[in-house]
């Protein structure tokens, strides 16, 4: 018998059906690395095509280089394939959208993201990433980022040299700094994004949360760093249908963000955001369990079940068709357990 050591890091995706909501996951599928990098150019084969009802994907290249990268674990980065985009020199764009999926007037928005140099891990030196929803064509097309009448909400990254990051959100014209987000270079981040377009307000979070109409709330980590922010200039009331990425202004195309993990919906309604547990044990050899229970102490789903190497593990958990609630997770070594 021998001692190891065991990383585990469960990422749940809390999501309760509603009937008449759509969710989609999108994910970059397990090939080989490719890239994209033709100046000036856009493509919508590129990358894997969403679910029906989910969308088309379009990325775009400007002429002032770095490009659109899918890398299969170059670096450790979520599960399987990865999008990377590095950013261009100047004001141009290089681009990854998703757009006209199903419509709806609020939305909730997850992705895994990560900032950073070539190596995921190196402190890039000044860039600005944007992520802006909406619906328009600018979104559609790979000239220029999306027209704030067209935008709810444009999140904003500055990063500097010295390893800070400023998160910024548009409010109507004028970009206001969304002080206490945790984000830096070389680090992992599950965001979630909760918008209201409507008159009246929503609730999701199993009606634990509610977001007045006309703003936003912001998770990072399951924690909310942003709540009731104003959206941008969006008609009030309409349709959202849309979302893109996009960097520029770094010196030597050295910036990048990377990303995994998709999962948008055309409604808020019912939506949990992701909760992260994390916690390091020693065991001794054998078989490994982990299993979710609910409030009532029933066993819903066993994630793990078996050998595991040593080293770092990450287990995704889809609640979709579970009641929205409180769930626990139960992680068994034998010699080791943890509730």
């Amino acid at each position: 018998m021998y001692t190891r050591l065991i990383f585990l890091s469960l990422i749940f995706w809390f999501y309760a059906n509603s009937g008449f909501s759509q969710i989609w996951s999108y994910d970059f599928g397990t090939g080989k690395n490719a890239s994209f990098t033709s100046n000036n150019s856009f493509s919508t084969t590129f990358l894997p095509q969403p679910d029906p009802g989910a969308g088309q994907d379009l990325v775009y290249v400007s002429t002032e280089g770095g490009g659109l990268y899918l890398e299969n674990q170059t670096i450790q980065f979520g599960k399987d394939r990865y999008l990377m985009i590095g950013s261009s020199q100047n004001s141009s764009i290089n681009k990854f959208s998703i757009y006209d999926y199903t419509p709806g007037k609020t939305f909730a928005l997850t992705f895994r993201i990560r900032f950073g140099n070539w190596d995921g891990t190196s402190v890039a030196f000044s860039s600005n990433f944007r992520l802006c929803v909406g619906d328009g064509d600018s979104y559609s097309l790979g000239y220029y980022p999306a027209m704030l009448t067209q935008t709810f909400t444009c999140l904003s990254w500055e990063l500097k040299g010295n390893n800070t990051i400023t998160t910024k959100f548009i409010n109507r014209n004028t970009a206001l700094t969304i002080h206490g987000t945790p984000f830096s270079q070389g680090n992992d981040y599950i965001v979630d994004i909760i918008g209201n377009n409507t008159k009246n307000t929503i609730y999701y979070k199993d009606g634990r949360q509610s977001v007045p109409a006309n703003t936003f709330d912001l998770w990072v980590n399951g924690i909310k760093v942003g709540q009731d922010l104003p959206k941008s200039r969006l008609a009030d009331d309409s349709y959202i249908d849309s979302f893109t990425f996009d960097g520029e202004r770094s010196t030597g195309n050295v910036a990048n963000i990377f990303l995994d993990d998709i999962k948008y919906s055309n409604t808020a309604d019912n939506f949990l955001p992701v909760e992260l547990a994390s916690f390091t044990a020693k065991a001794t050899a054998g078989k490994i369990t982990l299993n979710v229970f609910n409030s009532l102490g029933q066993k819903v789903e066993t994630l793990l079940n078996g050998e595991v190497h040593s080293g770092y593990h990450e287990v995704n958990f889809d609640a979709s068709g579970l009641p929205g609630g409180v769930y626990f997770y139960e992680l068994n070594t034998g010699g080791f357990r943890e509730a």
